[in-house]
Parts: structure tokens; sequence; C-alpha cells
């Protein structure tokens, strides 16, 4: 027999935590005051898609983007490789919803792919681009 027990259900809230970051000006090479929300986002997708995964101690294993072992590799392969390497990146977040609308720009360095997308966020929608060497 099973025993029973007459104790209230137990329930759970999940809490989102505020994305609150310091401010990354690129442009200035400065860090100032703090952002959150769709800013955050932006900044987070920026920083994310130009760090090469396990090059830096600093970062978990999880934290980055594997980009530099498609140097020396066909254009054909790489354009098809980039998306799903952008999209595995990203999804580790769980503020992404997906990343879609990949397109790459024509460069007139045969080494150098600049692809742009966006990312759909819980925010809104971010469109992001990088410059892959190839």
């Amino acid at each position: 027999m099973i025993p029973s027990a007459n104790r209230p259900e137990e329930t759970y809230v999940v809490v989102n935590h505020p994305t609150k970051t310091y401010s990354l000006e690129v442009e200035n090479d400065r860090i100032r005051k703090m952002t959150d929300g769709l800013k955050a986002m932006e900044q987070f997708i920026f920083k994310l898609v130009n760090t090469e995964r396990y090059k830096y101690p600093i970062y978990n294993w999880n934290y980055g983007i594997e980009l530099n072992d498609l140097i020396g590799k066909q254009i054909l392969f790489c354009k098809a490789e980039i998306p799903r390497r952008i999209e595995e990146a990203l999804s580790v977040d769980d503020r992404v919803i997906s990343v879609r609308n990949f397109e790459y720009l024509d460069t007139n360095d045969k080494n150098i792919l600049h692809v742009t997308f966006t990312v759909e966020t819980i925010y809104g929608d971010i469109t992001s681009s990088r410059q892959v060497n190839i």
C-alpha cells in the first residue's frame, strides 16, 4: 500500500532575472553606465559571435563560437557551416528564440565572408553581422 500524506502541493515559480550589464561603447573603447533588455542582448550577441570558443580561459566552454577552423576551407562549405555554428553558439541563452535570415554580403576579398543574420529574442528582433576569415 502506498502511504498518503495530506500536504499542500508544491509549486515552483520561475523568476527571470534582469539582464542588467555594463554598457560597452565599442567605437570609443569605453565601458559606461548600465544597460538592460534589448540593448543588453545586442551586446551579448556581438560579444558571443566575436569570441572564439575555447580560446580564453576566463569563459566557460559553452561561451563563444568556433570559426577559426574554417580558415582554408572551401567557400561553399563555409557558407553552409557558418549558420549552424552561429545558431549553436546562440542557443546557450534561453532569451534567444531563433536565428534566421542569413545573408552573405559581397566582399572584394575572397578570404573573407561577411554574414548578416537576425536573432529573435524575448525582447525583440536584432540584426547582427560578422566577418569570417576563411
